[in-house]
């Protein structure tokens, strides 16, 4: 349950930040470029989709930070590197040569973390249910131990 609510708020806090900042883009791109139209233009495009898609992040952290919280700490180092790193190559190497634009640079990261989240969330509900096995079976011992 607190997993939920924390991927829900921290989406909620994504969407609100990101939608904020591609709002006020003009504004804010105009303070690194001033009336440098084609760089604000580009931002933009930035923003739209990084910004507009950055609650995807909160969601695969929250899936890391589980993992972490049940005592793995090399399974959510290694979906990182493999998430963030490895398919962000891999995109550059196929899908990038096929629309070789900035647009689909831009739109490896939002899959990069949708694809980690999924993987994450899997891991953690094969971890909690490892450890729930494990926790009954010590229960089940020490109960048998009590009442010898």
């Amino acid at each position: 349950k607190s997993t939920f609510l924390c991927a829900v708020v921290g989406s909620c806090v994504g969407i609100l930040v990101g939608g904020t900042m591609f709002l006020f883009g003009k504004p804010l791109l105009s303070l690194y470029a001033p009336g440098n139209d084609p760089v604000i233009a580009m931002g933009m495009h930035r923003m739209r989709i990084m910004g507009l898609t950055s609650f995807l992040c909160v969601i695969m952290e929250v899936g890391l930070g589980m993992l972490r919280g049940m005592g793995q700490s090399m399974l959510p180092t290694v979906s990182t590197f493999v998430g963030t790193i490895l398919l962000r190559i891999g995109w550059v190497l196929i899908v990038f040569p096929m629309n070789p634009c900035l647009e689909s640079l831009y739109w490896s990261f939002p899959f990069s973390w949708v694809l980690t989240s999924i993987f994450n969330y899997i891991c953690c509900y094969f971890t909690y249910k490892k450890s729930k096995r494990e926790y009954e079976a010590h229960l089940a011992m020490d109960g048998a131990t009590a009442r010898q």
